[in-house]
């Protein structure tokens, strides 16, 4: 954070634990308070987006409307998608990696390295345990790391 002229920090809120991820998001941003570079959006927002460069990237949990995510994101961030060359939503509420083109719009659902609980292994998940840093140019995705 030091050496990042600035940073945004997204919360979205799970389905799972909405009070103690937001009292975290809240805590981080207390703690964080003294860093000029950085912008936070804690909010309860379930849909939200954000342009870096000319890359477009939005963020929802992933266990809302799933079957509408394209309308959903055109009605609330219709200009940032115009005006974006590259377009991006993150989701991640099934724990397990995948990439769906949906017109255009790239969903990334994520994994997590999260232990497995009760509700994953009831519905029997199985998936790689990961983290996913991804790396932008000014326009377009550079890289995926997984960590």
């Amino acid at each position: 954070i030091k050496n990042a002229n600035e940073c945004e920090v997204m919360y979205c809120a799970g389905n799972h634990d909405p009070s103690v991820g937001y009292m975290f998001a809240r805590l981080l941003k207390r703690a964080y308070s003294n860093q000029s570079n950085i912008t936070w959006d804690i909010s309860l927002k379930h849909y939200k987006g954000a342009m870096l460069g000319r890359n477009f990237i939005g963020a929802t949990h992933g266990d809302k409307g799933k079957n509408n995510y394209l309308a959903k994101y055109l009605d609330e961030f219709g200009f940032m998608l115009g005006t974006a060359q590259n377009r991006e939503l993150f989701t991640g509420h099934l724990h397990s990696e995948m990439s769906k083109d949906l017109g255009g719009f790239v969903q990334r659902q994520v994994s997590t390295r999260k232990p497995t609980d009760q509700w994953t292994d009831d519905i029997g998940v199985v998936a790689h345990k990961t983290f996913e840093l991804v790396e932008y140019s000014d326009h377009d995705t550079r890289a995926i790391y997984y960590v």
